[in-house]
């Protein structure tokens, strides 16, 4: 189980946020004089953003410095749940733009619904894990940082569903028959990301947590997990006790 997959040297990372900003530019600069019609990509703007928050976030300063390169700058860490979630919404790309297609429905049309959704699912999964967890921040710089704290599905889905809702009223597209095509992604989606919840948030051993160590299984009753020694309180989730309630007693 590894939470962090891999340390990227942040100065690196600015380099290559450069470079593909300037290679970026240059590209567009000689298709245009081939073509005038041909538009200014948006890529190199995303290669400065990106090196300019590497700046700000590593070095203290916003404005680049022969002292803000010269100091350590702390690597960027690679999440295993971010690392999912990412790989959730590329699968989930690929499935809806199939389905899309099989209903008759506009790829460009599809393909923007579905980022807006993602989008929204992410700012509210997040507003939701602040909303309940409002204690644990101290400034509005913490609440954008994901890694801080992190995100909740129900959030998600609530966020997700209202973009779908806007956008497809904007373009006329039946919310149901959008929704039989997002289904099969959200349903897969939130499997991939549970995976990286598992890789990425592992209990740690003898730390309160639900214990596979300390369940078993009882042969046909209809609650899954057993706890030995005290059926009240030996369960505990996030280290607090869980009342816990033989179903056979119902029976």
């Amino acid at each position: 189980m590894r939470p962090i997959l891999v340390n990227i040297p942040a100065k690196l990372l600015f380099v290559v946020a450069l470079a593909l900003a300037l290679g970026s530019f240059v590209r567009d600069v000689i298709r245009r004089r081939r073509d005038k019609t041909v538009p200014w990509s948006s890529t190199p703007l995303y290669g400065l953003i990106g090196a300019e928050l590497l700046i700000g976030f590593k070095s203290g300063s916003w404005v680049p410095s022969a002292a803000g390169f010269a100091q350590p700058w702390t690597p960027v860490p690679i999440y295993a749940y971010g690392v999912m979630l990412g790989t959730s919404l590329v699968v989930g790309w690929f499935i809806a733009m199939t389905l899309a297609k099989k209903d008759g429905i506009d790829q460009q049309e599809a393909g923007t619904i579905y980022m807006w959704t993602a989008v929204w699912s992410i700012v509210g999964s997040r507003l939701l894990y602040v909303i309940t967890n409002i204690s644990e921040f101290d400034s509005i710089t913490q609440v954008v940082m994901v890694n801080r704290g992190g995100l909740v599905a129900y959030g998600g889905m609530i966020g997700g569903f209202l973009a779908s809702v806007y956008c497809c009223r904007k373009r006329g597209i039946p919310l149901l028959r959008w929704a039989d095509v997002a289904a099969p992604s959200v349903v897969l989606g939130t499997a991939i990301t549970r995976v990286g919840c598992a890789v990425g948030h592992p209990i740690p051993a003898g730390q309160p947590g639900l214990e596979p160590s300390r369940t078993r299984l009882r042969p046909g009753s209809r609650r899954a997990l057993v706890v030995p020694g005290s059926p009240d309180t030996d369960l505990r989730i996030a280290g607090r006790p869980v009342p816990v309630r033989d179903a056979d007693a119902d029976s």
